[in-house]
């Protein structure tokens, strides 16, 4: 009698413990999606800014007007340097590729190391202004 509650109670453990590493799966794939989401709606924003003010040389983050809708983000930076425009934001696990696949394997976006930008097309010189690690959308 004693095995078989210790053996119903290690079962309703291992029930409870399962259903919690789901949950927590689940949540992390929907941080990793939210991120994602989060930086290709900055991308759009910039896309928008950039068009209007190709000439612009800098930092170029606090002059982009988002809408209200769109949480603000202070990982998030853009930049113009002679007519190319760039997003980034480090880079977390698993978000990378949840671009990635939104976009359907762009070119225009990559990984930043310490001396390129890594994209599906190869390596990029990478800008000094963008740190090694980071997730990276080029115009």
């Amino acid at each position: 009698m004693k095995s078989f509650i210790v053996i119903s109670l290690l079962f309703l453990w291992l029930a409870f413990y399962g259903n919690l590493r789901d949950d927590n799966d689940s949540y992390a794939a929907s941080l990793r999606e939210g991120k994602a989401l989060l930086f290709l709606n900055y991308v759009n924003v910039f896309d928008s800014y950039y068009e209007l003010n190709p000439d612009y040389n800098g930092d170029v983050t606090h002059n982009v007007t988002a809408p209200s809708w769109l949480p603000a983000n202070v990982d998030i930076q853009m930049f113009i340097e002679n007519k190319r425009g760039y997003v980034f934001m480090p880079a977390y696990p698993g978000v990378y590729n949840n671009i990635l696949k939104r976009t359907e394997g762009s070119v225009l976006v990559g990984v930043s190391d310490s001396s390129s930008l890594v994209t599906e097309a190869g390596r990029i010189n990478k800008p000094s202004f963008i740190p090694s690690g980071y997730i990276v959308y080029m115009r």
